[in-house]
C-alpha cells in the first residue's frame, strides 16, 4: 500500500470495518509503529503503548500481537472488532483504506469473502 494515498475499489458500501476486523487479525509484524506514533502514545498519556511493541517487518517496530496474530488492541467488551486505542492508533492503521487491495486480501484470508 502506498502511504498517504487512499486505495479505492468500485464498491465499498457493503464493507463495514466494525463487523469485519480482518485487517487487525493474523498479521503479526505488519502493523508498523513510527517514531511519531511512539511520541503520540506518550503525549496522549499512554506511555505503556510505546513499550508494548514487537519486532516488525523491515526492521521496524510493530504492534504486539496475540499468538493467533491478532492485534493486542483489537476488541472491546461486546465489540470484538473495535480498536481499543482507535483515537491514537498507529498511523498505518489510519492509512489503511476500506476496500483497498490489502483490505480485500485480509477479508479473503479471514474467510469473510470467497477466494478470487
Amino acid at each position: 500500500m502506498r502511504r498517504g494515498k487512499p486505495c479505492l475499489v468500485a464498491e465499498t458500501a457493503d464493507l463495514d470495518c466494525l463487523t469485519c476486523g480482518a485487517c487487525c487479525r493474523g498479521h503479526a509484524g505488519v502493523i508498523l509503529i513510527t517514531e511519531q506514533d511512539l511520541l503520540r502514545f506518550r503525549d496522549s498519556g499512554r506511555p505503556e503503548l510505546a513499550e508494548q511493541r514487537a519486532p516488525g517487518h523491515f526492521s521496524q517496530d510493530a504492534i504486539a500481537t496475540h499468538a493467533d496474530g491478532s492485534c493486542v488492541h483489537l476488541g472491546q467488551p461486546d465489540k470484538p472488532n473495535h480498536c481499543s486505542i482507535y483515537e491514537i492508533r498507529p498511523s498505518i492503521c489510519g492509512e489503511f483504506a476500506v476496500g483497498c487491495p490489502q483490505c480485500l486480501a485480509a477479508r479473503r484470508s479471514a474467510g469473510i469473502d470467497p477466494p478470487l
